[in-house]
């Protein structure tokens, strides 16, 4: 248009008593005046329909203005509502998408994002409702079957909490539940090492070791606020028995050193006897030591 109306200004100095140039130099201004009031009036509309959310209109009313007399303002909007409803498409296409092919799970944040762009879109609306609500659903039940396997922990329930939690479907596996899963696995694998040594027919030499694994076991499981009353119970009974055996070798001792006593005193003077009886009886008590060790 400059251009025109430049050709048209040359042609009124050079020759300035020209009606009919000088009636195209009026329409020509006119135009231009025309164009440059519409691209002023989408500078002012265009970013208020932005804000609107309005984003195909603001194109609209962008690519109304005339390349004649496009600025690199009128640019800058453009750029700004294109690429806001590109990225609005894009959003409502992936939204589709998923929900065609029931693909739910982490689709909230997305429509969360695309309602951002654009409130009004009441289909989306609906679906975030609707989404918020499975969500919930889906948290009371991660609870519910954290809960439960926590309940069979405590009641030393291992097996059953593994089998619970294994049958959980993968979406409501939650890193809680994979640490409950892993504290499970481990506390099963260390009862059954000690259910294999702790067994009916527990020989006599295995019961120090036995108490001792099963001490240990007891106190880890009690920080995590668990209790084994099988195993409690099987504590008591092997420390009764062990009790029981420590008494039973030192009556023995103490008889036999009786004997000693009662043999050696006939021959021999009380030093002697001291010495000697010192000797015999250590000599009683390893032997002692030793026979126990293989009941």
């Amino acid at each position: 248009m400059e251009g025109l109306l430049g050709i048209v200004n040359e042609l009124l100095r050079l020759k300035p008593d020209r009606p009919e140039v000088q009636k195209i130099k009026t329409k020509l201004e006119t135009l231009d005046a025309e164009l440059l009031e519409t691209r002023d009036a989408a500078i002012k509309q265009a970013p208020q329909l932005l804000r609107n959310q309005e984003y195909a209109q603001a194109i609209r009313t962008l690519n109304a203005v005339s390349e004649e007399v496009v600025n690199e303002q009128i640019e800058k909007l453009k750029t700004t509502a294109n690429g806001l409803l590109k990225q609005l498409n894009n959003l409502r296409d992936r939204i589709t998408t998923a929900v065609n092919a029931g693909q739910l799970n982490g689709l909230l944040p997305f429509v969360e994002e695309c309602l951002n762009l654009k409130a009004d879109q009441d289909d989306l609306v609906k679906l975030r409702k609707k989404l918020i609500d499975r969500e919930k659903r889906r948290k009371a039940r991660k609870q519910q079957i954290a809960t439960q396997a926590k309940q069979l922990m405590q009641q030393s329930k291992f097996d059953e909490a593994g089998q619970l939690l294994d049958k959980t479907r993968q979406e409501y596996r939650t890193s809680a539940i994979v640490g409950i899963r892993q504290q499970v696995q481990s506390l099963s694998l260390k009862r059954q090492d000690i259910m294999s040594v702790v067994s009916s027919n527990l020989s006599p030499r295995n019961y120090d070791e036995a108490i001792k694994k099963i001490e240990f076991y007891l106190s880890e499981i009690d920080i995590a606020g668990i209790q084994d009353v099988e195993l409690q119970e099987m504590l008591k009974d092997i420390e009764a028995k062990f009790n029981r055996k420590k008494r039973l070798v030192n009556f023995r001792i103490a008889g036999i050193c009786g004997v000693v006593i009662s043999l050696m005193g006939v021959t021999f003077g009380s030093s002697d006897l001291a010495w000697l009886l010192l000797v015999l009886s250590g000599g009683v008590v390893a032997a002692l030591i030793a026979y126990e060790k293989t009941i």
